[in-house]
């Protein structure tokens, strides 16, 4: 069967996995380095939840130590990066050194927490949403971040806002009234201001972006003339209307769910999966008696010991007979020899 899809299997085997596990040797790349952790990590645990309908354990084997080698989870994992790194202030200063590099690997960080959110929603909780909002909004430390996005890369702020507004409306971030305003004030009068990012989940974001228009225009937030600019922006970006932006994409989502519900099966926990009765394995040991499809190749058979030593024996026979008679003929010629000498 190789090179054979085995689609069907796979997704079983899946279904009775419990942990999905990374080991980590060195310190070269972290957790939020780049998208390859959580896309291999991350996706796996997904892929396990998919198909057994619960999560596994998420774990990262820390061996960069060999004398004091460790498991933890990714969660914690991501936790201890976030304090030690993303939201040091010494880091922070080292990317205002690098400019316009420095904000993208600012605004990188945070699309990839947002990927191990999506993948394993379990190892970012609200505490690390709102940790990075109080350092790259409200900035705790007073580097003044905003202004230096503004200069260097102001579409990096526009990302950042954007992809923690998207935490919320998606419900992984439960950020409170205050902070929901904040950042769609401040998205908000980036886009007007400096333009849109037009990333994934800015201008292609109509929900997002009707969201945010619903948050400005409450009283207080902003004024209704930024709020105009604000969806005239949105919708030179997308070429259409803002409500009919949001029109299209329910219509969209709608198609796309039914065609999800249609064409899969109904998940069952692993748990589910796992209780097989005697009825069920006897079903499957009747199906081998049916026709299968023919299989091509090499098949390996028993061989009767008792031929095979016949046959050796009488190899071995052939053998002696083929140097008794090469002896024979060497005898009569040296014996003819002979004869004609004397």
């Amino acid at each position: 069967m190789w090179g054979e899809s085995a689609k069907e299997l796979f997704k079983r085997n899946l279904s009775d996995v419990d942990a999905a596990v990374h080991s980590r040797s060195s310190n070269v790349y972290g957790m939020m380095d780049n998208d390859d952790m959580f896309q291999y990590l991350g996706g796996m645990s997904m892929a396990v939840r998919q198909e057994s309908g619960e999560d596994p354990d998420t774990l990262v084997t820390m061996n960069r130590d060999p004398d004091s080698a460790d498991v933890k989870s990714a969660g914690q994992v991501i936790g201890r990066e976030l304090r030690t790194r993303y939201l040091n202030p010494k880091w922070v200063q080292g990317m205002k050194e690098e400019g316009y590099a420095g904000a993208r690997e600012m605004n990188n960080f945070v699309e990839y927490m947002w990927g191990w959110q999506v993948t394993t929603p379990k190892s970012v909780d609200d505490d690390k949403w709102r940790q990075t909002y109080q350092v790259y909004v409200k900035d705790k430390y007073g580097q003044d971040i905003k202004e230096f996005m503004n200069e260097n890369n102001p579409w990096a702020y526009n990302s950042i806002t954007a992809r923690m507004l998207e935490s919320i409306r998606k419900g992984y971030w439960d950020a409170g009234e205050n902070a929901k305003k904040k950042l769609a004030s401040e998205y908000a009068m980036n886009v007007v201001k400096k333009g849109v990012a037009c990333c994934d989940h800015t201008c292609n974001n109509p929900m997002l972006n009707q969201m945010v228009a619903n948050i400005i225009s409450m009283p207080g937030v902003m004024s209704p003339e930024m709020v105009e600019k604000f969806k005239l922006a949105m919708e030179q970006a997308a070429g259409k209307k803002l409500n009919k932006q949001v029109a299209d994409r329910k219509k969209l989502l709608q198609e796309l769910d039914k065609g999800r519900k249609s064409s899969v099966p109904e998940k069952k926990s692993s748990r589910d999966r796992k209780k097989k009765t005697a009825g069920d394995k006897a079903a499957q040991e009747g199906k081998k008696g049916s026709k299968q499809k023919k299989v091509e190749g090499y098949k390996m058979e028993k061989k009767d010991k008792n031929k095979q030593e016949s046959a050796k024996v009488s190899s071995s026979g052939v053998q002696w007979f083929a140097s008794v008679f090469v002896l024979l003929v060497l005898g009569i010629v040296f014996w003819g020899a002979g004869k004609r000498r004397i």
